[in-house]
């Protein structure tokens, strides 16, 4: 038997000498989208700024009723009320990376690029999950009157019980059956608070979407009702008991907006707010937020600064920063704009 010439081998490692070629291929798993951020329904007012460190809104109250009056009488006016609100503007969001001179210099790929375009993303995931609390807690927002005159009726929130959202809505019919009756009183709700039935916009989590799937009634899904807008078939449904389904948004105990956790580490209270199963509130398993005649939204987002990337040479470190970074706030604008379907204890 001929000897090899191992000529690429050291020791027992035949092809130790051999060179890792690149191939190329540079990519990235699958992170979650975002669904408000950048959304442009009319269910955010948004508004670019130049100064203040606050933005007042006003909201009017509903007018007394009619009087009857008769000629000779003295007119005395009738109450009014006007409600104020502000938004506040956040601190400064930045992502950054400083590239040595020595890794720029060896590296075999464009590194810079590839950072740049991850960093946006991630400050617009970051306020994405934002927008989405926010969403949430004005849903919750209760009545507000002044005067003794209704600003507003709040939020809607619809409850059902249950140990876990796998328990209050289970893969099955009548876990289908259970949310569509569901989105039906807080339709109901929303069409007493005169929400206008257009502009009603919904998203819900992957796990309510695969529910959904599972409705047996032809309803959902049968051209009879539905007029070819929802497809079983390709997961596809657009439309249910009214409202718009605009999105499927991971829950945030899976990287996604949608929060189903207590969420205390914002230093901003605004951000903050308990999601999880409890006695009154819940896990949200459902947003829906209107646009109203007049401009109403329920959220309100203030921009100084939009997304902005900077590359900068250091020479005494001798190295890149770059970063990316965004000056804004978010905060509640119109509550009755904003509904929800929580599970709860």
């Amino acid at each position: 038997m001929a000897n090899r010439f191992e000529f690429l081998g050291t020791g027992a490692d035949s092809e130790a000498l051999g060179l890792k070629m690149y191939m190329t291929h540079f990519t990235e798993a699958p992170r979650t989208s975002t669904f408000l951020w950048d959304t442009g329904l009319p269910v955010i007012e948004r508004k670019t700024v130049t100064a203040g460190k606050s933005y007042q809104f006003l909201m009017n109250s509903d007018s007394p009723d009619a009087e009857e009056f008769s000629p000779g009488d003295e007119m005395l006016g009738q109450a009014g009320a006007v409600e104020e609100g502000t938004i506040t503007v956040d601190k400064y969001i930045v992502v950054s990376k400083f590239i040595p001179q020595d890794q720029m210099k060896i590296s075999h790929f464009d590194v810079i690029s590839r950072a740049a375009k991850s960093h946006k993303n991630i400050i617009d995931r970051r306020y994405d999950k934002r927008i989405f609390t926010v969403g949430c807690l004005a849903a919750r927002d209760a009545a507000v009157t002044k005067n003794g005159l209704t600003v507003h009726s709040g939020g809607n929130v619809v409850t059902r019980s249950g140990a876990t959202v796998q328990a209050a809505y289970p893969s099955s019919s009548i876990g289908a059956a259970n949310f569509r009756a569901d989105l039906r009183t807080l339709g109901l709700n929303q069409d007493i608070d005169n929400i206008d039935p257009e502009n009603r916009y919904l998203w819900i989590p992957p796990y309510m979407r695969q529910v959904i799937q599972y409705d047996n009634t032809a309803q959902v899904f049968s051209e009879d009702y539905i007029d070819g807008e929802n497809k079983q078939q390709k997961r596809q449904i657009t439309l249910l008991e009214g409202y718009k389904i605009v999105g499927f948004p991971n829950i945030s105990s899976q990287g996604g907006p949608f929060p189903n956790e207590n969420f205390t580490s914002e230093s901003l209270s605004k951000y903050n707010g308990n999601f999880t199963i409890g006695a009154t509130t819940g896990t949200p398993v459902a947003l829906a937020l209107s646009g109203g005649a007049d401009g109403s939204a329920a959220i309100g987002l203030l921009t100084f600064e939009s997304v902005q990337n900077f590359f900068i040479y250091q020479q005494a470190k001798l190295g890149w920063l770059m970063g990316s970074y965004v000056l804004c706030g978010a905060g509640k604008l119109n509550p009755w704009c904003a509904g929800s379907i929580e599970v709860i204890a």
